[in-house]
């Protein structure tokens, strides 16, 4: 007696159990009936995913479009890029040129100041030397300078 008390329990807590659930299931069923009639019921829904579809397909083909817009404008800058290399290498190698020429002169002129320096020098005459000039003689003073300071030291 006591088990089949038991077991008539266990059948009533399933049961109550059971009741919730198909209550709760019975509220889900509402909300979402409200929902669907709120949406417009199952021909609102497909008119929805309709117009969503053509609004994905819309966007699609515009990016799409900006997209080749974008690949033509990079297409035409590395044209552009690549028409401007060989005068771009023209010029800097004219510049190179031209650099090289004023550095070959710079450097000929340097060569010609000191052939004209090592000959300047080589015209003067010694130090403590005589010399006249419209009838007066002088002496250069160099050679007297260097001796006196030698016999300072």
């Amino acid at each position: 007696m006591l088990t089949s008390r038991l077991a008539i329990g266990a059948a009533i807590s399933a049961f109550e159990t059971l009741t919730v659930a198909i209550t709760s299931t019975a509220g889900a069923a509402a909300f979402a009936e409200g929902a669907l009639a709120l949406l417009g019921g199952p021909v609102g829904i497909l008119a929805i995913a309709a117009g969503l579809m053509y609004q994905f397909s819309t966007t699609t083909d515009i990016a799409t479009q900006a997209t080749d817009h974008l690949r033509d404008a990079i297409k035409k800058a590395d044209d552009a890029t690549n028409e401007s290399l060989p005068g771009q290498k023209a010029a800097l190698r004219a510049a190179i040129d031209r650099a090289n020429a004023d550095l070959k002169a710079a450097d000929a002129a340097l060569t010609r100041a000191e052939a004209e320096q090592k000959l300047a020098n080589a015209n003067l005459p010694a130090p403590g030397a005589t010399f006249t000039n419209g009838g007066g003689a002088f002496t250069l003073a160099a050679g007297m300078a260097d001796s006196k300071v030698d016999s300072l030291k």
